[in-house]
């Protein structure tokens, strides 16, 4: 079987892309409106209030530059996930899958894939994968880890 690539989708990159510059602007509006209240001084309070605009926008672009960058392949025998710089790799015979998925109004805020692997419980951000892609990832590997015997339960 030929290696499947998982990739940030397009809507994802756009939405995250309107995060990164909305929210510094909005950021500003708040901590000018709150700062007005304590401090009387407008030009020190407008200083401020970019400041922390700007340290908001450079995590944002941070975030979607190198952090949002996720990239899962799945071979034969493994699974490969890429987060910027970092690469992880999950052999299915060490490793047991599932997810947890969080949507509100009618948009996917969560998708974390969770790996349980010689008995470290490590979750991945999937999120930039978007649902769809998600999905498809999920049924490929869902059924290739190990399992537990089903236990009844009295």
């Amino acid at each position: 079987m030929a290696p499947a690539t998982f990739k940030r989708t397009i809507p994802n990159i756009i939405k995250n892309f309107l995060y990164t510059f909305f929210s510094p602007l909005a950021a500003y509006i708040f901590v000018y409106f709150i700062g007005s209240i304590f401090i009387k001084d407008s030009e020190m309070l407008q200083w401020i209030a970019i400041g922390i605009s700007a340290l908001i926008f450079l995590a944002l672009l941070k975030m979607l530059l190198i952090d949002d960058k996720v990239v899962v392949t799945v071979y034969d025998d493994h699974l490969v996930y890429q987060s910027g710089k970092k690469v992880r790799e999950f052999y299915f015979n060490e490793c047991q899958f599932g997810y947890k998925s969080v949507s509100s109004s009618g948009t996917t805020d969560t998708i974390d894939l969770n790996v349980v692997q010689n008995g470290n419980w490590i979750t991945l951000n999937c999120e930039p994968l978007g649902p769809t892609q998600f999905q498809a990832l999920y049924s490929l590997i869902k059924d290739r880890g190990q399992f537990d015997e089903p236990q009844k339960l009295n």
